[in-house]
């Protein structure tokens, strides 16, 4: 029976070496790339399901006449990304109990969401009620003298990384980009389009209005009382 040499026993003690550290190197780059797909999903999940305020609104009162048609007096303030007050409050008093808050929307394709690199914009345009038509609102488009809603006023740039002067394109030509979506595709804009909303309010409670990341707008109810 042949011997084996004490080379050849070397030799396969380096290459089980070899062998168990690539196996070890091919396991840390398959779990790093699995920690970086997890990241990445984590954060498409928190930009896609992110929201920021930009208003905030209180019915102050409601009151009904004689014929018991009801009047509503709200007060509402615009409010920034961070949910700073911009400019004077708007208080109206209109008829009707379920007051809506409209606006124009503008909403940028999911994988630029995803990405961090846009969210949706509104630009508040009236509130109305179930007794009156929408042209019989109150106006709510607080503009910079630049043309651009104070909400999302910046000196260089907007939070969605368009330059001011195409923002302001985009805003002139709103509703020819609604329906030209090939043209409001190459600013990666998916849709343009107008909503309102509204809630069941309780008197003297404050309510934000949000914008969904990914699109649409949403109220909702806060821990805060008006007090006189």
């Amino acid at each position: 029976m042949k011997r084996r040499l004490p080379g050849f026993r070397a030799t396969l003690a380096i290459a089980a070496l070899v062998l168990v550290a690539l196996a070890g190197t091919i396991i840390w780059w398959n779990l790093r790339a699995q920690r970086r797909e997890i990241a990445r999903l984590r954060s498409a999940i928190r930009n896609l399901t992110a929201s920021y305020p930009i208003a905030r609104l209180v019915v102050l009162d409601q009151t009904a006449d004689a014929e018991g048609r009801a009047r509503t007096r709200v007060r509402l303030v615009f409010v920034d990304d961070q949910g700073r007050r911009c400019g004077d409050p708007i208080e109206a008093t209109l008829e009707g109990s379920r007051i809506y808050f409209e606006a124009l929307l503008m909403i940028f394709k999911d994988p630029l969401v995803e990405r961090g690199e846009r969210r949706s914009m509104a630009f508040p345009t009236r509130l109305f009620s179930e007794a009156i038509a929408p042209e019989r609102g109150v106006a709510l488009s607080v503009l910079d003298e630049n043309g651009v809603p104070t909400i999302y006023d910046r000196p260089e740039r907007t939070p969605e990384d368009l330059s001011p002067a195409t923002y302001r394109k985009i805003l002139q030509r709103f509703w020819h980009y609604a329906n030209h979506p090939d043209q409001a595709g190459r600013y990666g804009i998916k849709v343009l389009q107008g909503e309102a909303v509204f809630t069941e309010y309780q008197v003297k409670r404050y309510y934000s209005v949000f914008v969904e990341a990914d699109g649409g707008l949403s109220i909702r109810p806060e821990l805060i009382w008006w007090e006189e």
